[in-house]
């Protein structure tokens, strides 16, 4: 519903519709499990850290019989842990320094520049994930956490947009027998 330029929509929920569905059909799953909005049907229930994800399953039609509408079904698979402790830190930022204005010739003729127009004023983000054996072959684990600081200037009165989204990400699993695995 809404065009993501430059991360200037970054911290703010879209909802999306595919043949011939509605908003409200749209399915989101992690690994697996439902965890469609019950409170806003067809939404995210929650903001994603998307490096916490291994994959990303996207469907638009001929879906899983399991899904229970024929809306988009979106799956996020998250990372787990393996025999070998892994572990990565990240750090993203930018700002209106790093930005090019792109304002129109007829918006400048009647006063309105890159200060008065909707723009990022600060994106940062970092955070870091470890992942390893429990007991090797047998149990691993896997976290994150990231801290997301969304500075955005909305022309609407000049008003600074800021969003702080915090995710933290545990996952389990447990190889119970030769053919079941237990994921928590």
């Amino acid at each position: 519903d809404r065009v993501n330029i430059a991360g200037n929509e970054t911290g703010q929920q879209s909802g999306f519709a595919g043949k011939g569905t509605s908003r409200a059909d749209a399915v989101w799953t992690l690994d697996g499990v439902e965890i469609t909005d019950m409170a806003a049907i067809g939404a995210s229930p929650t903001y994603f850290d998307y490096d916490a994800f291994e994959e990303v399953q996207i469907s638009t039609g001929g879906n899983d019989i399991r899904q229970r509408t024929g809306g988009i079904g979106l799956n996020f698979v998250v990372k787990r842990g393996t025999n070998r402790f892994l572990g990565t830190a990240k750090g993203y930022l930018t700002g209106e320094g790093l930005e090019s204005c792109n304002v129109l010739d007829e918006l400048r003729a009647r006063g309105i520049g890159c200060d008065q127009s909707d723009h990022n004023d600060q994106i940062t983000e970092f955070g870091a994930d470890v992942g390893g054996p429990i007991f090797r072959d047998k149990a691993w684990f896997w976290a994150s956490y990231v801290n997301q600081d969304i500075r955005l200037v909305r022309s609407a009165g000049n008003l600074i947009d800021r969003s702080v989204l915090k995710t933290t990400n545990v996952k389990g699993n447990w190889q119970a027998t030769e053919n079941d695995m237990v994921s928590v």
